[in-house]
């Protein structure tokens, strides 16, 4: 015969125990509600077996804890580490390209290489009218100087934007490495917990899973969850970041050892090169990971992408891929001419004037047919030059196309930081051409301005603006054309970048969105649940209590 007071008893005890848990997952669900990659819990309830055979065991007795489930979308879960991912990657590009894009604003406040171009050439024009003026020749010898800074400070910027995102990689690789080492530790957390097949590690997977979002942040990656609960890390190449417990640290470093003369970086620097380093400090064996990161996404994709990337073999800055260094290539570019094909017109280099070929430059070399107010021949580098120690004129021609043979890939790279006037004496300006047709003698005519003339008109004339060392082809035009054609490279680029990264922001809001509808907590529905476990409790109270009640009248009858 079944003991139904116990039935009742027992059946109203479990069932206190079954709402108290409910209540306490309703209650940790309210707790975390702002934590971040927090999956809210949901607790599984079962009909307890009864042992018994017939009536009393037809009755039941009473419910079991069956588990706490952690709901979570593992397939969301890896959209939505892609788009964080995709997300970061823009927003490092826009950062940095949309700054690149203020050097060459056209309604900015600051002087830029174009405006600065033009009111050179306007000042050699002033200045033709009247070559004798000391005050026109001042300010062409201003117009000239505020060109020369406009190019290096553009040019040093660009310099400094990279170097900038070089170094901002140390700290991203660095928490990379935080990262996954925690990540490895808590896969030895979790598959201990659940070594027993029937528990989960909900909240280990809650703080891995919020590792991995930050992961996704930073680089692309998979991952495969083991039979254990552990999880595996890859790269795109199969490299394992994370296996079990065991993760592995990449390395930053300037000096790897499959490159013993990697380029100079446009600072003159050494790009970082992200590695894994099989060896040891000591004797380093290094893997390069740089070009295989920065074509998948998060911040350190982002950083490489407009840094730029540079390969084994490679001999100088302009090699490297990227926006920045296609802009600060073109800035080169226009830099190479001034200091060759506009200081060859500056030096009165005319192989249609008589007397002026290439023929005639005999051992002594190439003679200028320019003179200043004293009757002066300028430098062979006239009107700009550049800070250098060795020798501009290798070849002895007396001619300023000793360029290619001056760069060095460890000491020389680029001209536009080192650009320099030649003269600031406004009287050192050459704006005469000698009338002496006879080779080794020179006469001045009184007023003459031919050579700043020529100087000025070179404002029309049409150049090849080679984009130095193979970063981006070249491109023929006028001056103001070319640098043109520098403000939409550097506009397009921000504006690409802008709208991937608003494109990005969207997509990770509507999937975020996504996730939390299955795995968020919603206050609502929470609090519902709470008043209906709450109900639940109270109820089983009062079965305990009528219990209590029958048996004492079944004892004072007996």
């Amino acid at each position: 015969m079944s003991n139904y007071s116990s039935k009742i008893i027992s059946s109203a005890i479990s069932a206190l125990a079954a709402q108290q848990a409910m209540l306490a997952a309703t209650s940790n669900n309210i707790a975390n509600v702002n934590t971040p990659g927090y999956a809210r819990r949901t607790v599984d309830l079962v009909t307890r077996n009864s042992p018994e055979a017939g009536v009393g065991g037809q009755l039941g007795a009473g419910v079991d804890i069956s588990s706490v489930q952690r709901i979570a979308d593992r397939f969301l879960q890896g959209v939505l580490e892609r788009t964080a991912g995709e997300r970061s990657s823009a927003r490092a590009q826009s950062e940095f390209l949309s700054r690149a894009e203020q050097l060459f604003r056209l309604d900015g406040t600051s002087p830029t290489i174009g405006s600065t171009l033009s009111a050179f050439f306007t000042a050699a024009n002033d200045l033709a009218s009247d070559p004798a003026s000391l005050e026109l020749r001042s300010n062409f010898v201003e117009r000239a100087r505020d060109l020369v800074t406009s190019i290096s400070s553009t040019y040093n910027n660009l310099a400094s934007l990279q170097r900038e995102a070089d170094l901002r990689l140390e700290a991203e690789v660095s928490s990379v490495n935080r990262i996954t080492a925690e990540i490895a530790a808590l896969n030895g957390q979790i598959s201990t917990v659940e070594a027993d097949g029937t528990s989960t590690a909900t909240d280990f997977r809650d703080q891995r899973e919020r590792l991995l979002n930050e992961l996704s942040e930073k680089i692309s990656f998979s991952t495969v969850e083991l039979a254990n609960g552990s999880i595996n890390i890859q790269l795109a190449n199969g490299f394992s970041l994370v296996n079990g417990g065991t993760s592995r640290d990449l390395s930053i470093t300037q000096t790897p050892s499959f490159d013993s003369t990697p380029p100079q970086s446009l600072s003159g620097e050494i790009l970082r090169y992200i590695t894994y380093n099989y060896g040891d400090d000591t004797t380093r064996s290094d893997v390069d990971f740089t070009t295989m990161l920065s074509q998948g996404e998060g911040s350190i994709a982002g950083l490489l992408k407009v840094r730029g990337t540079v390969q084994t073999g490679d001999t100088s800055p302009f090699n490297a891929t990227g926006p920045i260094v296609q802009l600060a290539g073109q800035v080169e570019a226009v830099t190479r001419t001034l200091l060759d094909s506009v200081n060859r017109t500056y030096l009165g280099y005319d192989t249609s004037l008589p007397g002026n070929g290439d023929e005639d430059l005999g051992t002594a070399g190439f003679q200028s047919r320019a003179g200043d107010l004293n009757g002066n021949a300028p430098d062979i580098y006239g009107l700009f030059t550049f800070n250098y120690s060795g020798s501009r004129d290798l070849n002895s021609n007396g001619l300023p196309d000793d360029i290619a043979a001056i760069v060095d890939p460890n000491t020389f790279t680029n001209f536009s930081s080192r650009l320099a006037l030649a003269f600031t004496d406004p009287a050192r300006v050459a704006a005469a051409l000698d009338i002496d047709t006879n080779p080794g003698s020179t006469s001045f005519a009184p007023g003459d301005a031919r050579n700043i003339q020529a100087i000025a008109n070179l404002r029309n004339q049409t150049y090849t603006f080679s984009v130095v060392e193979g970063s981006g082809g070249s491109f023929s035009g006028r001056f103001e054309e070319a640098y043109n054609n520098v403000i939409s490279t550097a506009g397009n680029a921000a504006r690409r970048a802008n709208t991937q990264a608003e494109s990005a922001d969207q997509k990770f809001i509507t999937v975020s969105a996504k996730r939390d509808e299955i795995s968020g907590v919603n206050l609502d529905e929470e609090f519902t649940n709470l008043v209906r476990f709450q109900r639940a409790f109270q109820a089983s109270a009062r079965v305990l209590r009528v219990a209590d009640e029958l048996l004492e009248q079944v004892v004072n009858l007996l």
